[in-house]
């Protein structure tokens, strides 16, 4: 988190949001876009927190298998299995899912983050793209990205950083690295990364 840069000027600057006043009429007022963010901000940190320790379930796909299976993460010997999907949760329910996908031989790990308002609604997703790439970095190359979202759901803004392993700077123009987004898709809520992805966790 702290290689993200603080954009001043959002993708967008002004939000306009509808109150309901006590006569009947619905009354138009604006919203403070870097509060937004910064409130995005603060609810993602508290959920990495929760990220932190075991999930509340996960979930893997196994090849040739149509369905996801539920795991023990805590076992000694994991399934073999092509992507993992881990469900982290709070008082108010299911706070975060990961996904995590790593593509053999080569060892490059693609991942993606969804977190969730206390209503389910996706506030932000963040996807990480990790790989070898010989004389970028002396281990691993991480590209990372970060978008959020406004409150009717339309992108807010989005980051984009590249590190090594150790979380120190890359130079993208040294290391080229694909977009890390893109392989995951984005939902717009809990509910329905729930049911694209046909986790059957309450």
């Amino acid at each position: 988190m702290e290689h993200r840069p603080l954009r001043i000027r959002p993708i967008r600057a002004n939000l306009t949001g509808l109150t309901l006043l006590a006569c009947g009429t619905v009354a138009t007022a604006q919203i403070d876009t870097l509060d937004v963010i910064e409130a995005t901000q603060e609810r993602m940190e508290a959920v990495d927190r929760i990220r932190s320790r075991p999930p509340a379930s996960a979930w893997a796909k196994m090849p040739g298998a149509p369905a996801l299976v539920r795991i023990d993460q805590e076992a000694d010997t994991l399934p073999r299995m092509e992507h993992l999907y881990t469900v982290y949760k709070d008082a108010a329910g299911i706070a975060a899912i990961s996904t995590l996908r790593r593509i053999e031989p080569s060892g490059t790990v693609d991942a993606s983050t969804h977190y969730f308002d206390p209503q389910g609604r996706t506030l932000a997703v963040r996807w990480e793209l990790s790989m070898h790439i010989p004389g970028c970095a002396a281990d691993t190359a991480v590209a990372s990205k970060e978008e959020y979202y406004a409150p009717d759901g339309g992108p807010l803004d989005r980051w984009t950083w590249l590190t090594d392993a150790d979380g120190q700077d890359l130079d993208p123009a040294t290391c080229r690295i694909p977009e890390p987004a893109g392989r995951m898709p984005t939902f717009r809520d809990r509910a329905s990364l729930l049911k694209g992805l046909r986790i059957n966790e309450p």
